[in-house]
């Protein structure tokens, strides 16, 4: 982060990152909360809202970061362009990687956490749902709900339910597939589709 003195962050005017496309900010940790911003040249910046000064930064191996959740316990969780996570662990300070399953995608989207810190993410270009549970450290793979997509490209878990955003021509028949499915979280069941394909045209 540029234009800064001391380190310190100013809250309200701009500053110059690398592109960001994802932050979030945690729970309280330590009596403190801490700000998230994930950027393009492979590092994580993070910021302690409380003193506003900037007390750690990772270098992740995301070169382009898709998606960043923050768990129950505070952990943190980002996914982008290459096939594995990095989760960084605030209490520690200490980054690790989480090798993702190889389903031929190129790009992680848009993780999402439930109550008890599972983690869902889309890919491209097949169009899949993940869950991951750190806890026994495995994942789970939704069902083909849209073939004709290439994207999941966001989602959002609630109440025992995945909302996923499928999007794209898998077929490159010239037809766009533009759908919101919602899923059971632990059946997998396919509940309901909506097809917004004419809504978005």
């Amino acid at each position: 982060v540029s234009n800064m003195k001391d380190n310190t962050l100013v809250l309200g005017e701009p500053h110059k990152i690398f592109a960001a496309n994802n932050f979030a900010v945690s729970n309280e940790i330590n009596g403190h909360d801490y700000f998230y911003i994930p950027v393009k040249n492979s590092k994580l910046y993070v910021y302690d809202l409380d003193t506003k000064k900037k007390v750690d930064e990772e270098s992740t191996g995301i070169t382009t970061p898709l998606g960043v959740a923050i768990t129950p316990d505070g952990i943190v969780y980002i996914a982008g362009n290459m096939q594995f996570m990095y989760k960084y662990d605030p209490y520690t300070g200490v980054g690790e990687r989480i090798y993702l399953p190889n389903v031929g995608a190129t790009n992680y989207y848009n993780i999402n956490s439930d109550e008890n810190g599972n983690l869902y993410f889309g890919t491209y270009p097949v169009a899949k749902l993940y869950r991951y549970s750190p806890a026994s450290g495995t994942f789970t793979e939704y069902s083909n709900f849209d073939p004709d997509a290439k994207y999941v490209f966001s989602n959002v878990y609630h109440d025992g339910y995945v909302y996923a955003n499928t999007y794209g021509d898998a077929n490159n028949d010239g037809v766009f597939s533009k759908k919101i499915v919602k899923i059971n979280a632990e059946t997998k069941e396919v509940v309901k589709t909506l097809d917004i394909s004419e809504k978005l045209g």
